[in-house]
C-alpha cells in the first residue's frame, strides 16, 4: 500500500512539490529502516556459500537500490560492505585438488 501512497487514485502521479514530503515516504522509509537491516544483515549474517542467501541479498539490494537515492551516504556504505565482503572472500579462497588413480 505505500507504494501507492500519493498516487491519485486513478494511479498517475500528484504534481511533484520539491517540498511534500509524501513523495518521499517510501524512499525515507527505505533509508532509514530498511537499508541498515540489510546492512547488518550483508555484514554480518550472510553465508556467500549459500545460493539462497546470496539470491536474497541480491534481490534485496535491487529493491534498495530503486528506492534509495544514489547520492545516499547508507546506500554507498552497503554496497562497500558488499565488496569488501566478496574480496575477502575471494582473497580467502583456497582451492583443494584431489587427485584419483585407477589402477
Amino acid at each position: 500500500m505505500l507504494f501507492t501512497y500519493g498516487l491519485l487514485e486513478d494511479g498517475k502521479d500528484l504534481v511533484h512539490d520539491d517540498g511534500d514530503a509524501d513523495l518521499e515516504l517510501v524512499p525515507n522509509l527505505v533509508e532509514k529502516v530498511a537499508l541498515p537491516i540489510l546492512h547488518y544483515e550483508v555484514s554480518h549474517c550472510w553465508d556467500m556459500l549459500s545460493q539462497q542467501e546470496t539470491m536474497n541479498a541480491i534481490a534485496a539490494t535491487k529493491l534498495i537500490v530503486q528506492h534509495v537515492s544514489h547520492e545516499s551516504e547508507a546506500l554507498a556504505d552497503l554496497l562497500v560492505s558488499i565488496r569488501t565482503r566478496l574480496a575477502d572472500a575471494v582473497a580467502n579462497l583456497t582451492v583443494c585438488s584431489i587427485s584419483i588413480y585407477i589402477n
